[in-house]
């Protein structure tokens, strides 16, 4: 298992295996994870089968579980709009960076926030 999971590695096979089953075996899920698309490839390199499962449908009863085969690989990858999410949450700490610092000042009767250093 590959990807966003908390601890990327090997899940050992066994003939109930599942993709549910092996994302519990390494940890579940990370936060950046992109539930609805979890790939699983299968076959050989050469003429390798793909299928992208909705790990989020399985997890809400919507959709049965898949069963894996033999060195099936399962990659886990990033939400598409994590970039946007990441920004969003800086973007998002600055705001209130600056309302924190701003409103103290501006009850002090100062224009601008108070330095480290008064003159």
């Amino acid at each position: 298992m590959l990807g966003e999971v908390q601890s990327p590695g090997i899940v050992p096979f066994t003939p109930s295996s599942s993709i549910i089953g092996a994302l519990t075996t390494r940890g579940s899920f990370t936060t950046r994870a992109y539930r609805a698309r979890v790939l699983v490839v299968r076959g050989s390199l050469t003429h390798p089968q793909t299928f992208v499962v909705d790990a989020s449908d399985i997890l809400k009863g919507k959709t049965g579980n898949f069963r894996l085969m033999p060195r099936d690989i399962i990659y886990v990858s990033e939400k598409p709009w994590q970039f946007a999410e990441d920004l969003l949450d800086q973007a998002t700490q600055a705001f209130i960076t600056s309302v924190v610092v701003t409103i103290p000042a501006t009850k002090l009767g100062r224009s601008s926030p108070p330095s480290f250093i008064e003159p």
